[in-house]
């Protein structure tokens, strides 16, 4: 599915998901990956819910966003509290969608210029 552009100046630019590829600024990913402020991390280690573990999260504590978008993959799992405990220690929100609702969010938040981190799930 292509998602609507929205007028962003957002060097990466999230085009369209389906299960097992993200289109980000005309290139396909076959790998989950974080995007964030002018960043593009494509090295996020795990593919879907259940690979998920709190040291997975190392990265986006470094980068300390205001908010982070999980996207569970093509279906909507809610995380436990306890996995995401680290991010609220840091003060980080956290919202959890599926992974074609967090990109189509990730990107009217990144237009508002909005301290936002996608961290999306391929599959």
């Amino acid at each position: 599915m292509e998602l609507q552009q929205e007028k962003s100046n957002a060097p990466y630019q999230i085009q369209a998901y389906e299960p097992g590829t993200l289109t980000i600024s005309n290139q396909c990913y076959r790998q989950s990956l974080l995007i964030h402020s002018g960043k593009l991390l494509t090295n996020w280690r795990p593919t879907k819910m259940s690979e998920l573990i709190a040291s997975d999260f190392e990265q986006i504590i470094e980068l300390n966003p205001e908010l982070m978008l999980l996207g569970t993959g093509s279906t909507l799992i809610i995380p436990p509290a306890t996995l995401l405990a680290p991010l609220y220690e840091h003060k980080i929100k956290v919202e959890w969608m599926q992974t074609r609702a967090a990109c189509h969010t990730y990107t009217i938040l990144a237009s508002e210029e909005r301290d936002v981190l996608a961290a999306l799930l391929i599959e």
